[in-house]
């Protein structure tokens, strides 16, 4: 049988007990939110009223001041997101791309 072992009455598999019931409630809470969500969905979707108000748009005082530069241009947000992305990730994906050995890695028993 698979579906629960303790490992032998491993002291570590049997310390694992007490988070399986954490992982059903927390599944429980997922599965009535995914339920929840997926209603409110399709009640929006096909079954609430439709609205006819129409959204105003909002317009420039007289003295405003000018909106700062760098909230104008996004290509320099844009920039700025691809250093900092390529600052995370540059260096970790070249490590496993340059030092990957096919499998893992050897025992060392000496």
């Amino acid at each position: 049988m698979t579906s629960y072992s303790t490992y032998g009455d491993h002291v570590t598999a049997l310390g694992w007990d007490p988070y399986l019931m954490l992982l059903a409630v927390g599944g429980t809470f997922l599965i009535i939110g995914v339920i929840l969500q997926v209603y409110a969905v399709f009640n929006m979707m096909f079954f609430a009223p439709k609205g006819e108000t129409a959204f105003p748009i909002a317009e420039e005082e007289e003295n405003a001041s000018n909106t700062p530069f760098w909230t104008e241009r996004w290509s320099i947000i844009i920039v700025a997101m691809l250093i900092f992305v390529s600052m995370a990730y540059v260096i970790p994906l070249t490590e496993f791309i340059v030092n990957a050995p096919p499998g893992s890695p050897p025992f060392k028993t000496w």
